[in-house]
C-alpha cells in the first residue's frame, strides 16, 4: 500500500511537506517494487480539489512504476480548520467529480499500456465505487476480474478478500514456509 499523493515533486512538496528531501526519490522507489511484491498491492490516490486534480497524466505514470493490483481514488476528507493546513471545504471533490478524474486516469494507464514496451502496463478498469467514501477502485483485469455467467460479455469482480482462504494459506505458509501463494 503506498499513498501516492502528488504526480510531480512540486506538488508531493506542498500537498505533503516531506521530512526528506528525497522524498520524490523514495516515493517512485516504493512503487517500483511494489511490482515484485508477489501479493496485493494498493497504490492510494487522494484528490485534493485545487492542489492535485489536475496531474492525471502523472499519476498514471507513477502508477506504471508498479503495475499495483489496485488504485484507490479517493477525494479527500476535510476535517475542519487545522494550523497545520490550509485546507477547506473547497478543496473536497464531489463524488463524481472523483469518478470523472477516475475515468480520465484509467484513459491515461491505456494509453501507457497501448505503448507496449519490455514491461507493459497490465489493463485496469472500473472495479466499483462507493458514493458515500467519496472513492472509486480501479483493478487489474488479469487479477480481478471474471467473466459473469449471468450476463455474456460482461465482468465481474473478485476484489473482496477471502479471509477464511487467506488463514488457511497463512497457516499452511507457517507449517512449510516454502510454500508460497500469491495473487
Amino acid at each position: 500500500y503506498v499513498s501516492v499523493d502528488a504526480s510531480t515533486p512540486e506538488s508531493l512538496e506542498a500537498v505533503d511537506r516531506p521530512l526528506f528531501r528525497d522524498a520524490w526519490d523514495r516515493l517512485k522507489s516504493s512503487l517500483s517494487c511494489l511490482k515484485r511484491k508477489g501479493q496485493r498491492t494498493v497504490a492510494r490516490l487522494t484528490v485534493v480539489k485545487g492542489w492535485n486534480s489536475d496531474e492525471i497524466g502523472g499519476y498514471a505514470r507513477l502508477i506504471a512504476l508498479g503495475h499495483c493490483s489496485l488504485v484507490e481514488v479517493k477525494g479527500v476528507t476535510f476535517c475542519g480548520k487545522s494550523d497545520a493546513s490550509n485546507l477547506n471545504m473547497s478543496n473536497t471533490p464531489w463524488h463524481h467529480e472523483v469518478v470523472n478524474f477516475t475515468k480520465i486516469l484509467l484513459e491515461e494507464l491505456n494509453a501507457i499500456r497501448e505503448e507496449g514496451g519490455d514491461d507493459p502496463l497490465p489493463e485496469y478498469d472500473l472495479a466499483c465505487e462507493h458514493k458515500h467514501s467519496c472513492s472509486v477502485l480501479l483493478a487489474r483485469v488479469d487479477q480481478f476480474a471474471v467473466p459473469d455467467p449471468e450476463n455474456p460479455g460482461k465482468r465481474k469482480w473478485k476484489t473482496w478478500i477471502d479471509y477464511d482462504r487467506f488463514q488457511e494459506l497463512a497457516a499452511r505458509h507457517a507449517a512449510d514456509p516454502t510454500f508460497k501463494f500469491g495473487v
